[in-house]
């Protein structure tokens, strides 16, 4: 028997390559957008979990800059070790900043990516910014996917920008 996908007011049965959208039968392609998304969302969350099953969570972290981000990042990551040892944690941020000696200092890995400040720089460098961030969101999305991250943590600093929204459109949690 074919399984069955409650949607909305209509029932979706699978067969093969087919499907029959309330009594009428419908090619894979023709099934509603809603219906095909929420098939991928699923595949997803199972790829997910059994990840997560394995290692614990993993966690990527935008933060950096300044201490004043870094160091409430490097706490929170620490909790979250503390509460399951299996866990993954990656730090994102720039060759600019202070995190690429503290981390190291600290443990956790760190991943660069190329982010610019916008607010309250000059005209060229505003430019140089927005040139920028189409790169470092594709950068962002680079390293969600290899990270298989479940959850992104932005604590502030260049790289939140780029790596939550990466997040918002991988449909993966993001917390400010």
């Amino acid at each position: 028997r074919a399984p069955h996908v409650q949607h909305g007011l209509f029932i979706v049965r699978e067969r093969g390559r087919r499907a029959r959208l309330g009594g009428r039968v419908i090619g894979r392609r023709e099934l509603p957008a809603r219906v095909l998304a929420e098939r991928a969302g699923r595949r997803r969350v199972a790829q997910r979990t059994e990840a997560r099953s394995q290692y614990g969570m993993n966690i990527v972290i935008a933060a950096g800059g300044t201490g004043g981000h870094l160091y409430p990042a490097i706490a929170v990551a620490r909790e979250f070790l503390r509460h399951d040892p299996s866990t993954r944690i990656l730090f994102v941020g720039t060759t600019r900043g202070i995190e690429r000696k503290v981390l190291a200092h600290e443990g956790f890995p760190l991943q660069c990516i190329a982010a610019h400040p916008l607010m309250g720089k000059g005209p060229v460098e505003m430019v140089k910014a927005l040139i920028t961030l189409p790169l470092s969101l594709w950068q962002s999305l680079g390293v969600l996917k290899q990270q298989g991250a479940d959850l992104v943590f932005g604590v502030g600093g260049y790289t939140s920008p780029a790596m939550l929204v990466a997040a918002f459109l991988r449909r993966i949690p993001g917390v400010i």
